[in-house]
């Protein structure tokens, strides 16, 4: 599997999964800053995909309050999705993934949606090696292994989904979050909305 249907998954199973990790005190700063951008991205899919309010993004990681007054408006200038992989080669291939508004506001609702093919059935063992690069400065950084979260392999995927709960947008799509995964072509996987996404003021 490679890492743009991984994305999607990672946020149901909150990359909750043992595999091998490096210490934050051997990272390069570039490198710390790449990993903690991705950790809060995971964050905030898991939060958005099951339904509940979170933090924005953009949230400080020390000092932070979120009073009306302190409150700011983030923009992302635009959302692209792209299949970095070879999808004929691929047994799950992500089509399409929307989030709107586009471009993006923070506070406010958020909706994401998307299109997946699963072409064959497939279960345990899963493993999974993961490689995730974030922008860092104008850099991309290729976000290390920690506490279980950036470029991982996982052993076997299928053992996180046990204890996940699934999106009802997912089961209505033909879909499931535990394995074994039907071959199944799913064109409208719903809309999860975050009704509340709320920012964080950073207090220096």
């Amino acid at each position: 599997m490679k890492a743009a249907w991984f994305l999607l998954m990672s946020a149901l199973a909150q990359l909750a999964c043992a595999s091998s990790s490096s210490s934050l005190s051997e990272l390069s700063e570039l490198e710390q800053q790449a990993h903690a951008n991705f950790k809060k991205f995971v964050g905030f899919l898991d939060n958005a995909l099951q339904g509940r309010s979170t933090e924005s993004l953009f949230a400080g990681s020390f000092g932070a309050i979120d009073t009306p007054k302190l409150q700011r408006w983030d923009t992302v200038n635009r959302f692209v999705f792209t299949n970095c992989a070879r999808p004929q080669d691929e047994i799950v291939v992500v089509n399409k993934v929307t989030v709107k508004p586009d471009p993006l506001k923070l506070p406010g609702k958020v909706t994401a949606g998307g299109s997946v093919t699963i072409k064959k059935k497939f279960g345990s063992p899963l493993k999974l090696a993961l490689d995730v690069y974030y922008k860092v400065l104008g850099v991309w950084v290729r976000v290390p292994c920690v506490d279980k979260v950036g470029s991982c392999t996982y052993a076997d995927f299928c053992n996180i989904l046990k204890v996940q709960k699934c999106p009802p947008e997912i089961l209505k799509a033909g879909l499931t979050c535990k394995c074994p995964f039907p071959a199944v072509r799913a064109d409208k996987l719903g809309v999860w909305s975050v009704i509340s996404i709320k920012t964080k003021a950073k207090l220096s």
